[in-house]
Formats: structure tokens, C-alpha cells, sequence
């Protein structure tokens, strides 16, 4: 499959117009983890063999599941009214 250097094909569909491949742009070496974003294209390669992107996006960097909140102290009651 005829794709640009630095895409890894996740899904492919074939259409009336040829195979459209989605695909992930790898992130440059080196980069930290915590700092990638995955942009995802949408690309069609036509039967003639010459792929054409058609979207691309981006998601923000990848989320962490620890979490750093600070515990809260519970509330204090509120006063009894007569």
C-alpha cells in the first residue's frame, strides 16, 4: 500500500473511488509521552496508485490516569435554625 512515510494504517474501506485508509502520523523520536498529540489523516488512494489526503485531525496530548487533586477537608454543618 503506497502510503507517505511516517503513517501507520489503523482502518481501511474500499469505496467507488478507491481505498480510503485511515492512518496515524507516528510521533518524531525523542518526543515525550506526555507531549505527543495524535493527529489522525483520512487518505484516499485512487486506483491509479496516488494517495490524496482528504482530513486530518488532531486530538490533544495523551492523558496521564494519575491524579493530582488536592483532598478537600469536609464541610462544616451548617448551624441548626430554630
Amino acid at each position: 500500500l503506497p502510503l507517505p512515510s511516517g503513517l501507520a494504517a489503523t482502518r481501511l474501506w474500499w469505496t467507488s473511488a478507491g481505498l480510503v485508509v485511515e492512518a496515524n502520523i507516528q510521533a518524531t523520536p525523542g518526543t515525550p509521552v506526555a507531549a505527543r498529540s495524535m493527529t489522525t489523516v483520512l487518505v484516499l488512494v485512487r486506483p491509479t496508485g496516488r494517495p490524496e489526503e482528504l482530513l486530518r485531525f488532531t486530538t490533544g496530548p495523551v492523558a496521564t490516569p494519575i491524579a493530582r487533586a488536592t483532598p478537600m477537608a469536609p464541610a462544616e454543618p451548617a448551624p441548626a435554625t430554630p
